[in-house]
Formats: structure tokens, sequence, C-alpha cells
């Protein structure tokens, strides 16, 4: 296996930089692009001048972000800190998420920039404090604090390894200290990563896992510690291949797979894989698969959809994690050119920055060809879970069970798989949005009497331009039926004299065509990290009906 550490392009040596400054931070090369609905559809390669581009744009971005929350000096943060969050997410957002941009920092400090280097020393500071007066000491509002760092890790590696021939002696002092302390912090916290265990999609490893695993990876390469290095390494082999055969890893599931995926937490899981074990340059067909998965769940505007999601509503549209195991495919490598020209980098978040930083240097390059959510087609995971597209038009189904409620069911990062429906237009934008809650039956498709949740998985069919499913309640089977035409038809049914409820989240009231009568809610929206779960409020159109329901779209 090609040793990942001298694949990684640290410092932009002056030739480099001078390529990047010549070719512009927002460049886009003649030919390449061509714009469409706002977006840039795919270019014909993705090459070394796009990825050196947008290093130097994130350079550019990364310092005003780091300057924000560590600039002053101050090694902890006050009342207004992010107040919306729960403290746990307080404590790790300052000290952890925020300071993973030290990785970039330190590449622009290496190169003689020099406000990059007052930085990095205001967030080594940050990183003593942590050590010495946050990590297993009693923290108000949480009690004794004992989680480990999980992002900051990997960065801190990284940033040593950069910096090591310019730091002095007491500067490489702190950061042996926090990870040495934090590295055996997370094996111990992580079960010493399960040793023979195969079936991993059980024991509830997720996403923190990999990205612990990533972190200790490159701790022990870069601090001459091979322990910490085989460890993960071995586990990574047993986590890939604990993975879903469709492309994902489950964070909630039990032996039949019947959790499935999470959207926005897969590519954490997949792309810390896709770096421990070389995907780069080793390419693995669950990689491979993960990228097509991922780009099958976007909308038009590469979007996520949320009803694919068993673990967020995000409809997060700029990914980071991940993002490098796209480039083994021409889909994905236009997936990616299209994502690095479009996004605009300021004011985004220091994890997210830091991340796709790495990732450009795990990127193969290439031609492009256009990815799967910009053609039309139909697309479904094992699971009854798939898309139809047509017409401009993407129409999500759903025939999941409501595992969550089953095997996670107090846990507020374990949403309640009851949305079962979504629906967009390249041109205008989202109509269902396909949110979901928590305990809150008022969201679902379904619902007769106290009967909101699937029980069991059900069924899918589908062919050119429309899909089927079978949906199985305690006490009534449902159906869906998209037909996904000019105008699409959603025709929904229940096997009950009851009178069902359907609420379908949406975003344009004037798109709805039905001739049975609805009305419009306002339902509680739902955050697994915020205080009291405070969420924007979500609008919604509600049906009380019985044995069928029909429901066209109208574009305007």
């Amino acid at each position: 296996m090609t040793d990942p550490l001298t694949r990684r392009d640290f410092v932009l040596t002056a030739a480099l930089a001078a390529t990047a400054a010549a070719i512009g931070a927002d460049a886009v090369f003649a030919g390449d692009v061509e714009k469409k609905g706002g977006l840039m559809s795919h270019a014909p390669s993705l090459d070394t001048a796009l990825i050196l581009s947008t290093k130097r744009r994130i350079e550019l971005a990364m310092l005003p972000v780091m300057e924000s929350a560590y600039g002053s000096g101050k090694i902890t943060f006050g009342p207004a800190f992010r107040p919306e969050l729960k403290t746990i997410e307080k404590v790790v957002s300052f000290y952890d998420y925020k300071a993973t941009g030290i990785s970039v920092l330190a590449a622009m400090a290496a190169s003689g920039h020099a406000r990059a280097v007052e930085l990095i020393r205001n967030v080594l500071n940050t990183m003593e404090h942590y050590r010495t007066a946050i990590y297993n000491h009693d923290v108000e509002g949480y009690g004794r604090w004992t989680v480990p760092l999980r992002r900051l890790i990997f960065h801190a590696a990284l940033a040593y390894q950069s910096l090591e021939g310019v730091l002095n002696a007491g500067e490489k002092e702190k950061f042996r200290l926090l990870l040495e302390q934090q590295v055996e912090a997370a094996i111990e916290h992580n079960k010493r990563f399960l040793p023979g265990v195969k079936d991993l999609y059980l024991t509830r490893v997720n996403n923190h896992t990999a990205i612990f695993m990533q972190g200790v990876y490159y701790a022990g390469k870069i601090f001459d510690r091979p322990e910490w290095s085989a460890l993960t390494l071995e586990f990574a082999e047993r986590f890939y291949a604990s993975g879903h055969p469709d492309g994902y890893w489950e964070e909630h599931t039990n032996e039949q797979r019947e959790g499935g995926p999470s959207l926005l937490y897969t590519p954490l899981t997949a792309g810390c894989l896709y770096d421990v074990l070389d995907g780069q340059h080793h390419p693995r067909e669950k990689f491979i698969k993960a990228g097509n998965f991922y780009r099958s769940f976007l909308n038009y505007d590469n979007e996520h959809m949320p009803f694919a999601d068993e673990r967020s509503n995000a409809i997060k549209k700029w990914p980071c994690y991940g993002l490098a195991l796209h480039s083994l495919t021409p889909q994905g490598r236009g997936y990616i050119a299209e994502v690095l020209r479009a996004r605009d980098y300021t004011g985004n978040d220091p994890e997210e920055l830091a991340v796709i930083y790495h990732e450009l240097d795990l990127m193969q390059t290439g031609p492009c060809e256009t990815q799967e959510n910009r053609k039309d087609g139909e697309n479904r995971l094992t699971l009854p879970l798939g898309v139809v597209r047509r017409n401009g038009w993407t129409a999500g189904i759903s025939a999941v069970c409501a595992l969550n409620r089953m095997v996670a069911a107090d846990s507020d990062y374990a949403l309640d798989q009851q949305t079962m429906v979504y629906l967009s237009h390249k041109d205008t934008g989202v109509v269902l949005t396909g949110f979901k809650s928590k305990k809150d039956p008022a969201f679902s498709t379904f619902r007769v009497g106290d009967d909101a949740y699937t029980v069991k998985t059900g069924t899918l069919e589908m062919g050119s331009g429309w899909a089927q499913a079978v949906l199985f309640y305690q006490t009534f089977t449902a159906g869906i039926r998209w037909d996904v035409r000019s105008v699409p038809k959603l025709t929904l049914t229940a096997d009950t004299d009851r009178e069902v409820v359907t609420t379908l989240p949406v975003t344009d009231l004037s798109r709805i065509r039905s001739k049975a009568p609805f009305a419009v809610v306002d339902l509680k929206g739902f955050s697994p990290y915020t205080q009291e779960n405070a969420a924007p409020g979500v609008k919604a159109v509600r049906f009380s009906w019985k044995k069928q329901l029909e429901i066209e779209f109208a574009l305007r």
C-alpha cells in the first residue's frame, strides 16, 4: 500500500503557488463549463490546475474564519459563542471542530505567511488549555469531560508535520503531549477498535469511529508510533468489509440491515476509510458504490434529499468529507469539478475547509461525465428507497421500516423514518422537502389514529418514469405511486375504512393540485444539536382522506 503521507502536498512550493496565482482564485477555464440554472455543468476533466486553484481559494477563506475564532488569543469561549447549541456541542465546536483549521494554517505558515504563524500559536495555546483544564475536568453544564478530541487529532498531526522544521522545542512538546493524551484516550473510547469483531454494523460504530480511526492512523505515522497506525489500519479493513454492499455504512441498523443510509454521515465514514486504505491508488468496489449512491440521492441542485437520511434533515449542498472518492469515476469527477468551481468558500466552517484541502490531495484526475442526479432515470437501493427523474423532476419514494423507533428510540441523533416522499424540480427547486422529526407523528406521510410509523420493511417496484411502493403499518397497509410526467402525480392508498391523515412538508403551496381539500399547518421543527432541540418551524399541507388520494404538482 502506498503510504498516504507521501501523497500529501503539505505546502505549495513557490512554483506551484505561482501557477495557482496565474490561474487565479476564481478561475474558470474556457470551454470547461456551461452555465445552466445557476450551476455549472460538468467539466471535460478534473485536473491539477483546478485542484491548485481550489487550494488557493481555501487558504484565502481560512484566514478570516480562524481569525474570528482564535484571533483574540482567548483560550476559552464566552456566553455569546453559539448560544443555540447544547453544552457538549459548544465544547467540541470550539476546541475540536473549529481548531481543525490549524492544518491549513500550517501549510500557509510553512510557506512564510506571518499571520498564519501567529494564529497557529493561538490555536496551540487553546489546545494546551483543553489538555490541561478541560479534558478529565468538570465542565459547567456537562460534568466530568472525558470526551476525546475527535477531528482535531488528525489535523493537529498534519499541522505538526508541516511545521516540524520550524517549531521550537516547547511548541513541539505541546503537540506531542496533546496527541499522546488524546490518541490513547481515543483508543480506549473506541474500545481499542473492537479487535476481532467483524459485523461492525451491529456494534454502533459510526462516523465518529471512522474519524477517530483516521486521526490515530496519521498520528501514528507522523509521531513514529507504528502501533497506533497498525491498530487502525487493521480496523479499517474490518470496517470496510462490514459496510453495506450498496456502498454505505449504517449508523443505526439491525441484523437484517433495515436501517438505511445517512446522506450527511455516510460520506464521513466512507471518506476516512478511503484515505486510510489509500483508495486513490487502490480503488475498491464499495468506494465506487459510495459515490454512486450519494450522487443518486442528490437533487438537480446537488442538495440532499432528507427523506433518504435516517439521521438528519440537512439539505447540505457542499460536501467535504468523502469528496475525493468521487474521483474514481468520470461521473464523480464531473460532480467534483462542478462543486469545486461553484462553491463560495468565504465564511465556510474551518473544518469543512480543512477537510476539502486535504481531500484535494487524495483525488484521481481525469475526464468527466454528467453525474447521475443530472440525468433522467431511476435509482434505488436494495432497501425500498428510490428516486425517479423525468422532465426536470426528481421524485423520491420510501417504504423503509421506521427502525430508529425500535433501536434508538431515545436518541436525538436517530430521527424517525416517517416521511416517505420527496419532490423537486431543476428550475424551481424543492417542492416536498422530505423533512422528518423525532417522536412527533404530525410529520408522518400516513397516519391512522396513533398508527403513524411503518413496522417492517416494505416493497418497491420501479419502471420508466414511475415507482410504486407498499408500506406496512401496525393496523393497515399503504401504497405510494409516483408517475413522473410533465405534471407529476402522487397517488396514496390505504386498505382501511378509517380516515387517513397525510402531512407533506412543503415549500410552495401554489404547486399543489388536488380535488381533495387540504389545510396548511405549521409543524414544530427538530434539531439534534440545539438546546431543547429547537429548530425553525416547518410548513406543511395536511389531507384527510379514505382509500385513495391523488395529488398533482404544477411547475408554475
